[in-house]
């Protein structure tokens, strides 16, 4: 009997901890036969159209307003990566709860951590993740209902990792910049 309590207190312990996450540069070596010690001679491929599905996270692209992979070199407390999701800009929809690019979809089962190792684009203009149930209204107001929260991403602060506490049930979460390029190395969700 105490075998069985401690094989179900390991199995929710794992449960618990259980992330999906999804490594660009894991991705790009796998896809392009990328690595981190030679610059490819081709150092940026848009994203499939309409969506390139990677562990349970959904990246969205069309031709009008594309997305890519690219490769970008950076270390982030000692971890050392080669490639990045370029969202090249603000989200677009095809309405308010069909994404159209630039959006990354993931659907959570409750409360879970997300985590991204990411920057501003831009060397002088901050940028906004938001994270929401379907888009946000035009004026990127966050007392929408579908709004869940955002995380703020200072251009001076470079390359660097980001959490956002989601408390909330399940769900379809979709995370995007209203207005400018973020670059994405890493992103997880892990479950409390």
């Amino acid at each position: 009997m105490k075998k069985l309590y401690l094989l179900t207190a390991c199995l929710v312990a794992f449960a618990a901890t259980q992330a999906q996450t999804v490594n660009l540069s894991e991705y790009a070596a796998e896809k392009y036969n990328w690595n981190g010690d030679e610059k490819p001679a081709t150092t940026s491929y848009e994203m499939d159209v309409p969506y390139a599905q990677i562990n349970g996270f959904r990246f969205y692209n069309n031709n009008d307003d594309a997305c890519s992979i690219a490769y970008n070199k950076k270390t982030v407390d000692g971890t050392k990566y080669f490639a990045c999701f370029k969202t090249q800009g603000g989200s677009k929809w095809e309405d308010s709860e069909t994404p159209a690019s630039r959006i990354i979809e993931v659907d959570v089962t409750g409360p879970c951590t997300i985590s991204a190792i990411m920057a501003s684009s831009s060397k002088n203009d901050d940028r906004e993740l938001y994270i929401s149930t379907a888009k946000v209204d035009s004026d990127y107001d966050k007392d929408d209902e579908s709004y869940v929260g955002c995380i703020d991403i200072k251009a001076a602060d470079g390359t660097k990792q980001y959490t956002f506490d989601y408390q909330g049930e399940a769900n379809t979460l979709y995370l995007y910049s209203h207005t400018g390029g973020i670059n994405i190395y890493t992103i997880s969700v892990t479950y409390k």
